[in-house]
């Protein structure tokens, strides 16, 4: 035995060994076993690419799946915020016909006074709320017409 550089003994053997005599046998054995690695690297690496390939999928499929989830989402919210919009029209309309038929069964009852009390303090600030209430609806159909068109937009540039 003899040490390195560093103090560690190695193992080495003390006589030469003879070289290996290559025979035919050991010569077609050496080939057929490297034809045999050759041949289970090969199947590995399609083993390799057969799971990038499904995995790839995976990745696609979920991606869409995500793309379709946020369109939905979005498509939710745009409802909701169409039933709001639904709401506050209808109360709007609900107040102008009560109104307006309130004045006109006081005017056609005789009651010039009350109509014209009616008419001058109360009339500007309902029509100005309903004129307000249908301002906003306006706006809010306009915004939501635009958030659909780009949605639209959106999902065709995904496609």
């Amino acid at each position: 035995m003899s040490t390195n550089n560093r103090g560690l003994q190695q193992n080495r053997p003390s006589t030469p060994q003879a070289p290996v005599q290559v025979t035919p046998e050991l010569l077609d054995q050496f080939i057929t076993n490297q034809g045999k690695q050759i041949d289970n690297e090969r199947r590995e690496q399609e083993i390799k690419l057969k799971e990038l390939e499904y995995n790839d999928r995976y990745a696609q499929a979920a991606l869409q799946a995500q793309v379709s989830d946020r369109a939905d989402a979005r498509r939710h919210t745009l409802d909701m915020k169409k039933l709001r919009y639904n709401k506050y029209t209808t109360a709007g309309i609900v107040v102008a016909v009560l109104g307006g038929g309130s004045l006109i069964g006081l005017t056609a009852f005789g009651h010039a006074e009350l109509a014209e009390l009616i008419i001058t303090k109360i009339g500007p600030p309902v029509v100005t709320g309903v004129l307000g209430i249908l301002g906003g609806y306006s706006a809010g159909q306009q915004k939501g017409r635009k958030q659909a068109q780009d949605e639209q937009a959106e999902a065709a540039a995904a496609k």
